[in-house]
């Protein structure tokens, strides 16, 4: 379902033929195969839509500027808002908060398993 503000949206643009009027990071983006990022993903079997995630480096430096500021939370915002809607991947996501923000994500490891141990640990019990 969707709100009466989307619907306009949506229903403002032609032609509509069921599809949003944006393109996602995946219908946009070529990730450069002989890139080094693109040579590290293949070579820890990660998946990759666009590159690296300039929204995430942004996103986490704005959010260091408040007292209560956690990177694993934020790093999971920025996977929900940039991942289910085909923008980056997990691993794009996650490599930005490693080799800018010091997260403790390991590129040889499962980025859903990974995913799941943040989730895991701030979860209440």
């Amino acid at each position: 379902m969707i709100s009466d503000r989307e619907y306009k949206l949506i229903t403002s643009h032609q032609p509509l033929d069921n599809m949003m009027p944006w393109k996602t990071g995946r219908m946009t983006w070529t990730v450069i195969e002989n890139s080094m990022f693109a040579q590290e993903a293949r070579a820890y079997h990660q998946d990759t839509i666009a590159g690296p995630s300039g929204h995430t480096h942004a996103m986490l430096c704005f959010m260091k500027l408040f007292t209560n500021f956690d990177l694993h939370k934020w790093v999971l915002i920025c996977i929900l808002w940039l991942v289910g809607c085909e923008h980056h991947s997990i691993y794009e996501v996650l490599i930005v908060a490693k080799t800018r923000h010091n997260m403790d994500f390991d590129p040889t490891q499962d980025c859903y398993e990974f995913v799941d141990t943040i989730l895991n640990s701030i979860r209440k019990v």
